[in-house]
């Protein structure tokens, strides 16, 4: 019975540390929360003349972005299908479990592309998606499609969570300024730093869940 015991608890520590190998999600959670908090200069907002008043004061301001935010981000969302596939293929090849990662590239590149393709439209994107294209987030709600179809494929409960909070934060981000939070609190943010709460909540979300990940992981195998 000893030797039975024995052999079912291996086969269990086996199988425990193959699941923990398998679920590799940490790696994404970190690409994309290192990637969107790295691209925060790129969002420092600047007040350029549009009008000049009859006495020669300028009467009306445009705020503008730097110009590369949707070039930045195509790269960032391109690199990150690729190197999250790279990875889970690494990983299935070393500990002999190969999960597929093909319906999450799937649906992220679906909704990739039609994130370039309404970037390049003539008039921009259709007038009822303002809320999601105004403040120049709409590559944070890619990411949130792409984990959510990685969380369904894993089976990840850990990983849903971490998919479901960050949606919350990635539409949060593209339809209410949370600089007004600030503003309720008696914080005083300046203009140019506006648009940086936006994008670090989501960023802080992913960090977490892939440093969870990660130790839960390290500390399994």
């Amino acid at each position: 019975m000893s030797e039975e015991a024995d052999l079912l608890a291996e086969a269990r520590t086996l199988r425990r540390r193959a699941r923990a190998d398998r679920h590799a999600y940490w790696f994404p959670l970190v690409f994309f929360g290192v990637a969107t908090a790295v691209c925060a200069p790129l969002y420092v907002q600047r007040l350029e003349p549009l009008d000049l008043g009859p006495d020669g004061v300028v009467s009306l301001y445009a705020i503008r972005t730097d110009p590369r935010i949707g070039s930045y981000w195509t790269v960032v969302l391109l690199a990150g299908a690729l190197l999250s596939a790279w990875w889970y293929r690494r990983q299935g090849r070393r500990v002999g479990i190969e999960g597929r990662i093909g319906p999450p590239l799937v649906a992220a590149t679906l909704f990739l592309m039609a994130y370039v393709a309404l970037s390049v439209l003539p008039g921009g994107a259709p007038s009822f998606l303002w809320p999601l294209w105004i403040r120049e987030f709409s590559a944070l709600l890619v990411i949130a499609v792409g984990l959510l179809a990685l969380a369904w494929q894993e089976r990840s409960p850990g990983l849903a969570v971490t998919a479901t909070v960050y949606t919350a934060a990635a539409v949060l981000a593209n339809t209410y300024d949370l600089a007004n939070l600030a503003d309720l609190l008696g914080w005083e943010i300046p203009l140019s730093v506006a648009q940086q709460p936006n994008l670090l909540l989501p960023a802080a979300v992913l960090l977490a869940g892939g440093l969870v990940a990660g130790l839960q992981a390290w500390r399994t195998r």
